[in-house]
């Protein structure tokens, strides 16, 4: 991916600086008995189907919700990838095509206490 696709030029910044896009945070879906189904990036999809009574709202942080129709139970298989470094750890779930959740933690040093 380029950086062009990366970042884009916000307007009413005085030096155009390059700010970073930010990722869609997905909607996690359960089927009629509960049980995860796959998150959706469908946002159109979720509001047509909440506006129709085809679904309800479980959580809103993470929005979260529930089929009210019997519906196939397609999984995929997600890798999770790990990455401990001696300053950051890394942490990545994806699918064979897409990135579902990303996050990278700084590890605290024993400096940062001062000795407390």
């Amino acid at each position: 991916m380029t950086k062009e696709k990366k970042y884009k030029k916000l307007p009413g910044l005085k030096n155009q600086e390059l700010v970073k896009k930010r990722k869609p945070i997905p909607v996690y879906v359960l089927d009629i008995d509960g049980k995860p189904l796959m998150p959706t990036f469908r946002f159109g999809w979720v509001r047509r189907n909440l506006k129709a009574g085809r679904s309800k709202v479980i959580y809103r942080e993470p929005f979260t919700i529930q089929l009210l129709y019997d519906s196939e139970r397609f999984i995929q298989k997600i890798t999770l990838g790990l990455d401990t470094g001696s300053k950051h750890i890394g942490v990545s779930a994806s699918t064979e095509k897409k990135e579902l959740f990303s996050a990278q933690v700084e590890v605290r040093s024993p400096k940062a206490n001062n000795g407390q």
